[in-house]
Order: C-alpha cells, then sequence, then structure tokens
C-alpha cells in the first residue's frame, strides 16, 4: 500500500515526504521507539498544527489500510485513529479556503475511505478503542458525503448511553455533535451530562439550557467539562453582562492567569463590549467583575503582555492600583 505513491512528489510541512514511507512503515514495527517516532512525525509533518499538505491524503490512505487489516501494533492504534480524526476535522474546516483547495478533493476521498475503516472497527466492539473511534467518527461524519450515515452513528451513540455507564456524557456530546436533539438529557440525574446536553449545538436557543449554563459557571465542574466550554457557549446565548455577573465574578476570583483566552478574559471582554473610557460610569455588573478581578492577585504581573492585552482590548489599565480606584469611584457614582 505504501508502494502506491511517489512520495518523491509529496510534501509535508518540512519539505518533500521521502522521509514518509520509511515512518508508515515502522508502525508495524517491533521496534516500539520506531513506532513511536512514526506516530509523531504524522502529528508534526503530515498534519503540522492542523493543516494538511499533499502527503496528508496518502498517509491517511495507507493509515487506513493499516487499521483495517490490523497490521498495526496495539499501541499505536489509539493515536492513529486521533489522527485520522485530525485529518477529517481539517478537511471539514478548510475546504472553503483557497489556499488549501487543491488539497480537499483528495482529502475528502481519504476522509470517506477511512470512515469505511473507522465504522468496521466501531462494529467490531473495541472497549478500548471506543472512545477515539467514536469521536473520528463523528469528525468524518461532518463531511455532507456522508450525511446518510448520521443516523446511524446516531443510534450507536443511543444505545451506549442507554448502557449507563461513565461515559454516558461522552456519547451525549457526541450526538449532539451530529446535530441530534438532546434535549430530553437536560434533567438527566448526572451533572456532566445535563451540561453536556446544554452545551449542544441543537440546544443553544433553549432557556432551560441556558439556566444551566448560567449555573455550571460558578459551580464545581464534573470531569469531562471544562470552564471556557461554558464561557464561550454563554457569551454567545446571552445578550445583558448583568445574567450572568455573579457567577462571572466567582470565576474571576479564582482564575489563574492563564485564563485570559477562555475563561476571565473573554468575560471580561463580554462585560466592557465598549471600550472603558476614564470617568465613564460602570454599570453594577462591571463594578463586580472589575472587583473581582482586582481582589485575584494572580492577574497582576506587569510583565505578563498577554494578560496587558486583554485588559487594553477593554480600555482598561493592566494595573491593579488604578483598577481599584476606577471601581472606588464607580461606587460613589
Amino acid at each position: 500500500m505504501i508502494d502506491q505513491f511517489d512520495w518523491t512528489q509529496l510534501r509535508h510541512a518540512y519539505g518533500p515526504a521521502t522521509d514518509t514511507p520509511r515512518h508508515l512503515a515502522a508502525l508495524t514495527s517491533s521496534n516500539e521507539e520506531a513506532r513511536m517516532d512514526a506516530v509523531m512525525h504524522l502529528d508534526v509533518a503530515i498534519l503540522h498544527q492542523g493543516f494538511p499538505e499533499s502527503a496528508t491524503a496518502p498517509a491517511a490512505r495507507v493509515i487506513s489500510w493499516l487499521l483495517a487489516t490490523g497490521a498495526v501494533a496495539a499501541d499505536a492504534r489509539a493515536a492513529l485513529i486521533e489522527f485520522l480524526g485530525g485529518v477529517a476535522s481539517a478537511t471539514f474546516e478548510l475546504r472553503d479556503q483557497p489556499y488549501f483547495s487543491a488539497l480537499i478533493p483528495e482529502l475528502e476521498g481519504s476522509v470517506i475511505e477511512a470512515y469505511q475503516t473507522i465504522s468496521g472497527l466501531l462494529d467490531a466492539d473495541l472497549p478500548g478503542l471506543r472512545i477515539p473511534l467514536a469521536e473520528t467518527a463523528v469528525e468524518q461524519l461532518r463531511l455532507p458525503q456522508l450525511a446518510s450515515q448520521r443516523p446511524a452513528m446516531a443510534s450507536k451513540l443511543r444505545d451506549w448511553i442507554s448502557w449507563g455507564d461513565e461515559n454516558r456524557y461522552f456519547w451525549v456530546l457526541l450526538l449532539g455533535e451530529l446535530g441530534e436533539d438532546v434535549l430530553n438529557f437536560l434533567d438527566d440525574p448526572d451533572p456532566a451530562v445535563r451540561i453536556r446536553a446544554a452545551l449542544a449545538p441543537t440546544s443553544q436557543h433553549n432557556d432551560h439550557a441556558t439556566g444551566i449554563v448560567i449555573a455550571a459557571l460558578g459551580e464545581d465542574l464534573p470531569p469531562g467539562v471544562h470552564r471556557g466550554e461554558l464561557v464561550s457557549s454563554i457569551v454567545s446565548r446571552v445578550d445583558d453582562f448583568e445574567r450572568i455577573a455573579e457567577p462571572a465574578a466567582e470565576i474571576a476570583r479564582q482564575a489563574e492567569w492563564t485564563g485570559f483566552g477562555h475563561d476571565w478574559g473573554p468575560l471580561l471582554e463580554f462585560a466592557f463590549p465598549q471600550p472603558y473610557r476614564p470617568g465613564a460610569p460602570l454599570s453594577s455588573a462591571q463594578r463586580l467583575y472589575l472587583d473581582a478581578l482586582v481582589s485575584n492577585e494572580q492577574l497582576w504581573n506587569p510583565r505578563n503582555g498577554s494578560v496587558a492585552l486583554v485588559f487594553k482590548q477593554t480600555g482598561l489599565p493592566h494595573d491593579r492600583r488604578q483598577c481599584r480606584r476606577i471601581v472606588t469611584a464607580a461606587a460613589t457614582q
């Protein structure tokens, strides 16, 4: 299978893909180091940071064949399944980008072919691989060419949810990503399942789902749910920061500086949709949130340019004393 492609005419992120056949062959090797090097080659060269090259589709076809024939060593299978999911994601996300237009037809063909392999492995019932297989299958099913296969996958997911194992929340997540209605899980006794159902795209305009997301903002989260997901979802659902000010402030009081991109940072930008002007009044919600940030000493290192940029974008000074003065002045207005 590897020899079916002229790798000298193909490229990966670092140049001609002449080293790729050696790595693909190593996936069936008894040499563990060579297998792991091959997996790394796929990640850093064939699909570098999620961007494909001309060698990506041929490599995906080889990986599909190796998985289908059972030739791959067991310790590499999960990583190779995830690689195929990454190829599917890149193909879908970049299909309208002119720079990648020449690659898309081959990539789509490789994804369709790989879905047959992934679907077959799902039917083989490999419990240790069920999560990466299902996740990859759902990524592949985003392609319009595979739309007819979505109901069968949805049926599988619903069956697994009914089994009541610890992965129910994950099957609900994938069911929602397939575009299925998961509103019936909003009252599930498992908080992870409820939150996952509330975060689903099909629950976007449901008031009960929005209430669940708001409530979860200020709570200890169950495994498998991340604060950034809640924040990203809620800022696209509600129009008034006042509605989420209390749980947002709780996040701000406990946030780490690294949350500038996914939790307290997006919330600060939501609280100040128009940049702050010196002397301008603050709403009670803005004052509450800024006061919570001031109380958190982790966010005020003057050398932290990333944090400072978030404040700059909202018109606020990245200076703890100045922000405290703004809060104090606003309280007297």
